[in-house]
């Protein structure tokens, strides 16, 4: 008789602690990352990591660290960035409510000469991490290309110097020296070339979430689907 009562009590007991268990267990689980990403922005700098949650983007970038809940994201804006090794260089930076930003690009330093190019990692997680922001702030505002002033600017500089370089090439005609003319001339033309493909594909423009323009992300192995 009193085994009995003592195995009952223990039972009781045993079911006690598991229903007290499983809430305490519930609220532990961590928020799973949904995709990561990571790069070295200079040579020799700290490499910063980009993780998505289901409800914010965690920034891992040393005394820069923090959150960016996706409400709080107001613009998010891509751009075309060449660098002097690359003419593939590309830029996602976000822009939070409180006037903070960060940034991130398709290339990584591994050394002071050696960058990589991480074109496709780049263009998945910068996708997803579009559709997330939109999926919780569908106000969120998506641009492409420059801002319109830097753009108008970035014109303006661009056709001057370009002005610059074709009256040298005149002048150098004119008093016969071919070969500064040719050099100066080829100069003027890869300028003038570079400059409008530059300008072309960071014209100021608004896209949507399943409308990303592809002159502002790394090509893909395969062309997209129509």
């Amino acid at each position: 008789m009193v085994s009995n009562v003592r195995r009952q009590r223990s039972a009781s007991l045993l079911r006690a602690l598991a229903k007290a268990a499983v809430p305490r267990q519930n609220a532990a689980m961590p928020d799973q990352p949904i995709a990561r990403y990571s790069h070295r922005a200079k040579p020799y700098a700290q490499e910063a990591e980009f993780t998505l949650f289901r409800d914010h983007l965690h920034v891992d970038q040393g005394r820069r660290s923090g959150d960016f809940p996706y409400r709080d994201i107001v613009l998010i804006r891509l751009v075309y960035r060449p660098r002097n090794t690359t003419n593939e260089g590309y830029l996602a930076k976000l822009y939070r409510r409180d006037k903070h930003t960060v940034s991130l690009t398709n290339l990584s330093w591994k050394s002071l000469v050696d960058m990589e190019r991480q074109d496709e990692p780049y263009r998945r997680f910068v996708g997803r991490l579009i559709g997330e922001v939109h999926a919780a702030n569908p106000g969120v505002l998506l641009q492409a290309g420059m801002p319109r002033w830097l753009h108008l600017a970035t014109a303006a500089a661009g056709l001057l110097a370009i002005a610059a370089l074709a009256i040298v090439t005149g002048q150098a005609v004119l008093n016969g020296t071919l070969p500064v003319a040719m050099i100066t001339g080829a100069l003027t033309a890869y300028f003038a070339w570079w400059t409008v493909r530059y300008l072309g594909r960071n014209r100021p423009r608004g896209f949507t979430v399943d409308r990303i323009p592809e002159d502002v992300l790394p090509r893909t192995a395969t062309p997209p689907s129509q």
